[in-house]
């Protein structure tokens, strides 16, 4: 038979209260998320937004895009 595909977990199956945002126990589930919480809360209001995540996503990857000396 063949082996089932880990399920992708999107922002709605976590975000539980469907306000939007993930607050720091509806992360609890996904520890790479949990891990870097912190970080990404850019406002700090414990909450992450979806903004506030991809803005942090976009960081790591590139670096330090837009800073400078960038590209």
């Amino acid at each position: 038979a063949p082996q089932a595909q880990p399920k992708q977990v999107t922002w709605a199956d976590l975000d539980s209260d469907k306000d939007g945002n993930l607050s720091k126990a509806e992360t609890a589930t996904v520890p790479e998320l949990s891990k870097i919480f912190d970080q990404a809360d850019a406002n700090k209001d414990g909450k992450l937004s979806a903004e506030e995540y991809k803005a942090f996503a976009m960081k790591q990857q590139g670096g330090d895009a837009g800073g400078a000396g960038g590209h």
